[in-house]
């Protein structure tokens, strides 16, 4: 699909014309708002009627909409990814923490004797 897009060299009307690589950049909420308002005018032209065949028009704006969405999910989901990675990257460190406050509560248990053969050891 991004393949015929870039081909047709498609354009979507967002504070005056975007591009398919410029979607990436935008904020999800301007993504959706782009969204529905291909959905909106698709709805338009078509209406309910079972009578009215799509045309040439109705298909790019279609394949409009499988971008719009593919990159509104793919951001949302890599951000969605990230977030784990930093909760998990978190709760790690916590964790390395709490190991080494034990540790040093270890060897604060030990005596003299054991900590000076810990240092010559050294």
């Amino acid at each position: 699909m991004f393949k015929s897009a870039t081909r047709m060299k498609l354009r979507f009307s967002h504070k005056g014309s975007c591009s398919v690589e410029d979607l990436w950049d935008l904020p999800l909420t301007d993504l959706d708002k782009i969204y529905k308002s291909l959905s909106s005018s698709l709805q338009n032209k078509q209406g309910d009627s079972l009578l009215i065949k799509a045309n040439k028009e109705d298909d790019v704006t279609n394949l409009k909409m499988v971008i719009v969405k593919d990159v509104f999910e793919t951001i949302n989901f890599e951000r969605e990814v990230a977030k784990n990675k930093s909760a998990k990257a978190a709760k790690k460190q916590k964790l390395l923490e709490i190991i080494e406050n034990k540790q040093d509560a270890d060897l604060q248990n030990k005596s003299v004797e054991e900590l000076t053969a810990l240092v010559n050891g050294l």
